[in-house]
């Protein structure tokens, strides 16, 4: 089949999990094009009309939704997609995460049960405590930003980011104009007391890291590292990095309940701070004071640590940085918390362990439970469980399994990530 570009007119219905708009055309093709939101009526360029489905270009709104605002971001018109719904009011983004969330776990988990009222955070914009960003080599020295489709899509700020974050980005593409030839990612993190950190990825070199090194000061840290991986394109499933230059605070502190934690800075923590407290307290209501309490995926214990009483409790994940943080801070502060460094792509760092539990929370990866670990819960866990998820088609499939032993007492979502698609939600299952 010979492929010729062609234009077509067609309304948006809805919107793929990463926040791209979906309709039909005429011939009944599903298509999808970035920056249309559900009620929009709008043409399209399409080049590759052999594919299933189709992905277009959007080319004009003839007919603007109802809900459609224009975006607060400069970046958004130039193809960023790190805050698609900033593109529909607020009220219009929370009714289409909700819905999403019913449909899907009406479609994979075949769940019917009322949704609590959703928990709205204080900002919509500027929450996020960290962001990760590429750079990369462009037309005028180098470039920081997000990534799209195999390209960067360069940003001078990002509105989802806190202000010191925001003005750091501004400060490094500054700086990385008058760069040539430089790569890397980069995370940014503020700290619960406020310091700007930033850790720095690239691949191994035989000189150039002074480079790096001013560009990095010239983005106003506190505190900042530079590490060599492997390849930066596989830098996630690789463990081994190595630090070849650091100056300033080299821990991002964190509070848990009454402790302090130090942590590596890229080291997981709940990215929206204003909510990360009414987060701990939903996923441990309703758990009790009876026996243990297992925390899996559980980090340095964020939970763990926010249990009012002073009972016993289990952490277990597979960052061993992390888990040895919470260590710390649970002998410093004197509570009953056992930290296990374990992999949870297998049941094995769970057996022995269903003696003495009173509760467990769960708060996986984005891709959700293990399948064993899910079929250990099922099978071997405590008599309360609360399962907190950042992805809804994850928790409905697991919830195929837990929903043989358990049964769903409420369903709680929390808008921690305005202005995308992501929504987090606290599921409370007793055992039957």
């Amino acid at each position: 089949m010979t492929s010729a570009a062609f234009e077509a007119e067609f309304s948006i219905v809805d919107l793929t999990a990463a926040g791209v708009g979906v309709g039909r055309l005429a011939s009944g093709r599903v298509a999808m094009v970035a920056g249309a939101i559900p009620g929009d009526r709008i043409l399209a360029r399409f080049s590759t009309p052999g594919d299933r489905l189709l992905t277009g270009k959007l080319l004009a709104l003839t007919l603007p939704s109802p809900t459609r605002i224009p975006h607060p971001c400069p970046h958004s018109a130039s193809g960023c997609l790190a805050s698609p719904l900033g593109l529909m009011r607020p009220e219009a983004a929370v009714e289409w995460k909700i819905r999403n969330l019913r449909e899907t776990l009406r479609r994979i988990g075949r769940i019917e049960r009322p949704i609590l009222p959703i928990i709205r955070p204080p900002l919509e914009w500027r929450y996020r405590d960290r962001i990760e960003l590429a750079i990369e080599p462009s037309s005028e020295g180098s470039a920081i930003g997000y990534r799209r489709n195999g390209g960067l899509i360069p940003v001078r700020d990002c509105l989802l980011a806190a202000e010191p974050i925001g003005a750091a980005v501004g400060r490094l593409a500054e700086e990385l104009q008058r760069r040539e030839g430089l790569a890397g990612a980069i995370r940014l993190k503020l700290d619960d007391e406020g310091t700007l950190l930033a850790t720095l990825e690239i691949e191994p070199v035989s000189n150039g890291i002074e480079k790096w090194r001013e560009v990095l000061i010239a983005g106003g840290f506190d505190g900042w590292s530079i590490r060599e991986v492997v390849s930066l394109a596989r830098r996630r499933a690789c463990s081994s990095n190595k630090t070849v230059l650091s100056e300033g605070v080299q821990q991002a502190a964190v509070f848990a309940g009454s402790a302090r934690i130090a942590l590596d800075p890229m080291s997981f923590t709940q990215t929206n701070r204003s909510l990360r407290g009414i987060l701990v307290e939903e996923a441990l209501a309703d758990l009790g004071e009876d026996g243990a309490l297992l925390d899996l995926y559980g980090g340095y214990g964020a939970f763990a640590f926010g249990r009012r009483c002073s009972g016993a409790a289990v952490v277990i994940d597979s960052d061993g940085d992390s888990v040895r943080a919470g260590a710390r801070a649970a002998k410093e502060t004197g509570r009953l918390i056992t930290f296990r460094t374990g992999d949870l792509r297998d049941d094995k760092p769970l057996r022995g362990l269903e003696r003495g539990l009173g509760a467990a929370v769960v708060d996986p990866p984005y891709g959700g439970l293990s399948p064993k670990v899910c079929e250990w819960l099922a099978g071997r866990g405590p008599a309360a469980l609360n399962y907190v998820s950042c992805h809804p088609a994850a928790l409905a499939r697991d919830l195929k399994t837990l929903g043989r032993r358990y049964e769903i007492m409420a369903i709680q979502p929390l808008d921690m990530f305005p202005g995308t698609p992501d929504l987090e939600t606290v599921l409370r299952l007793k055992r039957r």
